[in-house]
């Protein structure tokens, strides 16, 4: 399908969502369903290698209708239990990497090897 034939078709989903976002429409109870649909539209763009400003205002619009719908991303700080396992995890494996390596130097000493 060429570009322009994939745009007029999907026009309508665009203004419809368009609107949503910029708080002309007061549907949101619809903006799931055209989210799905927009993500849809964003996986065809990029699979048939549509223009970079199509796929662009596409990706713009999927990332605002995301944020709506799951709200924005707050950075939050790992928990201290996170960091403890994560540490511990590294210490255990740098000892079996110790431990495999020593076990192959003694090896590459003993006679016949």
């Amino acid at each position: 399908m060429k570009q322009k034939q994939f745009e007029a078709e999907h026009a309508e989903l665009w203004r419809e969502i368009d609107a949503i976002l910029t708080g002309a429409s007061l549907s949101n109870e619809a903006l799931p369903a055209y989210y799905r649909r927009l993500c849809q539209c964003l996986a065809l763009a990029l699979q048939r290698g549509y223009s970079p400003t199509l796929t662009d205002y596409l990706q713009r619009m999927a990332f605002d209708c995301h944020s709506r719908i799951y709200g924005s991303v707050v950075e939050r700080p790992m928990p201290a239990a996170v960091i403890r396992c994560s540490n511990a995890s590294f210490v255990r494996m740098s000892r079996v990497t110790r431990s495999a390596s020593s076990v192959v130097q003694f090896q590459a000493r003993l006679p016949g090897r």
